[in-house]
């Protein structure tokens, strides 16, 4: 009975910690990046919540019921990981642009720039 609390709490402990983790990037990003948390949140609720939305009387409904109720668990579990990565994808995306468009913005001059062979000696030329 002890190991049973025990094997609860940590099973609901840490899909709270993943559920608060997602949220909080929700909270924290915009755009795409917004969208595709949120889908991943969505998915890994329901994956967590599926068992309780299907009755346990489908383990004696044939080898089909149990088959796609299994292809259903086995998605719900990878499909939240696979939008996780999307978005983080996306994101190293839209702040490597963002980072582009700002260096062209502020085009500084390289430090190994020279000044050209043809063109005349500034200290040369009058004030």
């Amino acid at each position: 009975m002890g190991n049973q609390i025990l094997y609860d709490l940590l099973n609901w402990g840490s899909a709270a910690l993943v559920v608060a983790a997602i949220v909080a990037g929700v909270v924290l990003t915009n755009g795409m990046v917004r969208t595709l948390l949120a889908a991943a949140l969505l998915l890994e609720v329901l994956g967590q919540t599926a068992h309780w939305l299907v009755p346990s009387s489908i383990f004696f409904a044939g080898d089909t019921a149990v088959f796609a109720y299994s292809l259903a668990q086995t998605i719900l579990s990878i499909a939240p990981v696979v939008v996780l990565v999307i978005a983080a994808v996306v994101g190293v995306r839209q702040v490597a642009a963002k980072d582009a468009a700002l260096a062209a913005l502020t085009d500084e001059t390289p430090a190994t720039w020279r000044q050209p062979e043809t063109s005349p000696d500034p200290r040369l030329l009058a004030d």
